[in-house]
């Protein structure tokens, strides 16, 4: 009972089913024309934009490369290079870790958000509840015809958003070497103490400005890592340039298998169900997400293979869309991180409420294994406050060692 939150739970609303627009989101065959036509900009024979590039902040640093020791998923197809290393000054982040008489932790990490980064903070409010053609424009708005979105449109589409397999024709870049087709990550090492109690190693928060091909609009990603960076480093795979690795038939390097997109994460006794990520959750293995025109998975490098909960994706009164999900990560047969990602409106106070708890507080694990993961979460949740532009996450659950404990890191 103690992990309970005192967050309110988000209230639930009704929507027609016909308004699952969001899974038309991948009809993206007309849209260079179409956004270079109505942001009025010039474009090539590739849909880029004839402009000069505007030059990135000197706060902002390419990430690593990969290790010299790892050959055969080095260079820009390795998928790493999305890491654009931002200041976490940036942001004001902030963690704070802290253990309770019942030998709980807890940790709470908070920020602002920055105009640093392009349109992440030009997302309009919603309503409560949030009407269908809102929904529209917040899932797919590279299908709206919403004036005030053209520039972003024409610039996303320039840069070659989305990958290979939804739009053939475009150079095969990798996405770290785009300013807005990318990730900026901010990253907040733990220090050993809190890795002891917590599991955590290190904390970052990702603004990605176009989106992915998975989540179509700007979005942020939260990640607790239990990997350190230094094994993340090793997470490399064939890509094609984008954010996420090729399915497993394509990885031509030992690195590349280790996401584990085949199948092979452990399983329960019975073979079948996923061992040790939360219960409803599953894999998404090569070819397994139901998106209209195509199937793929969402292994990424540097940080794992992901799994999810597929109710989230179509049922808005178990997890409205305007509200963050919650994900977990998986390398060489591991679980590497925690994982939240929300729409960029989330953390200007632009969703329908700014409380969210994971619908299934207290978190179950299938076929726990309590020994090597006992300190899995067990509680997420996340808070926008008004009165100081911070949102606030946190995650709760058996402390490695007992004893009251408070610890504070500032970017």
């Amino acid at each position: 009972p103690h992990l309970k939150s005192n967050l309110p739970t988000p209230p639930t609303f009704q929507r027609n089913a016909s308004t699952m627009v969001r899974f038309a989101l991948v009809a993206l065959a007309a849209l260079v024309a179409q956004a270079a036509a109505t942001a009025n900009v010039e474009v090539d024979a590739t849909g880029r934009i004839l402009q000069k590039k505007k030059k990135k902040s000197d706060k902002m640093s390419k990430g690593g490369k990969g290790d010299d020791e790892v050959t055969s998923c080095q260079g820009l197809d390795n998928g790493y290079d999305i890491w654009q290393q931002a200041d976490p000054a940036d942001i004001e982040m902030k963690v704070e870790t802290t253990v309770n008489a019942f030998c709980e932790y807890e940790i709470k990490m908070s920020y602002k958000p920055s105009d640093s980064i392009p349109y992440m903070m030009d997302n309009e409010k919603v309503d409560d509840p949030v009407p269908p053609e809102q929904e529209a424009a917040l899932l797919a708005p590279f299908l709206s015809d919403d004036d005030s979105r053209a520039a972003w449109r024409a610039l996303c589409m320039s840069e070659g958003v989305y990958e290979f397999d939804l739009v053939p024709g475009f150079p095969e870049e990798s996405v770290g070497t785009k300013m807005y087709n990318t990730e900026y990550t901010h990253t907040i090492q733990l220090s050993a103490e809190d890795k002891e109690i917590t599991g955590t190693d290190h904390v970052t928060v990702g603004a990605t400005p176009c989106g992915t091909r998975l989540q179509t609009y700007s979005h942020y990603n939260i990640h607790f890592y239990f990997s350190s960076i230094e094994e993340r480093r090793q997470m490399t795979c064939v890509t094609g340039g984008g954010y996420f690795c090729r399915d497993s038939k394509f990885q031509t390097c030992g690195t590349g298998t280790k996401f584990n997109t085949d199948g092979s994460t452990p399983k329960c006794e019975d073979g079948v169900t996923p061992a040790n990520i939360p219960v409803g959750h599953t894999w998404t293995d090569d070819g397994s997400l139901p998106f209209p025109g195509y199937k793929t998975g969402a292994a990424a490098a540097g940080q794992g293979h992901h799994a999810l909960n597929l109710r989230t994706l179509d049922d808005v009164n178990y997890r409205p869309m305007d509200m963050p999900n919650f994900l977990m990560l998986n390398y060489d047969r591991t679980v590497s991180a925690a994982h939240m990602f929300y729409w960029a409106g989330f953390p200007l106070g632009h969703s329908h409420t700014n409380m969210w708890e994971w619908p299934e507080n207290p978190i179950m694990y299938n076929c726990w294994d309590e020994v090597q993961y006992k300190r899995l979460p067990r509680f997420m949740g996340a808070v926008y406050d008004p009165a100081t532009g911070r949102t606030t996450h946190v995650i709760r659950g058996a402390a490695g060692k007992c004893g009251e404990y408070s610890n504070v890191i500032e970017a």
